[in-house]
């Protein structure tokens, strides 16, 4: 999609900066979030 990337380097910058991070910050702590969730699904599953 033409624009794909300067569209999600934007978003990427603009949320970051709205909660007062970097945009590496950001990113880390999105891909952390995953992982968490991830883990919480998993104990969700085994208990049922």
């Amino acid at each position: 999609m033409e624009g794909g990337n300067e569209f999600l380097t934007r978003f990427l910058e603009m949320n970051a900066a709205r909660l007062g991070m970097t945009s590496n910050e950001y990113i880390h702590m999105c891909m952390k979030i995953e992982e968490d969730y991830e883990g919480f699904y998993k104990l969700a599953e085994s208990v049922q």
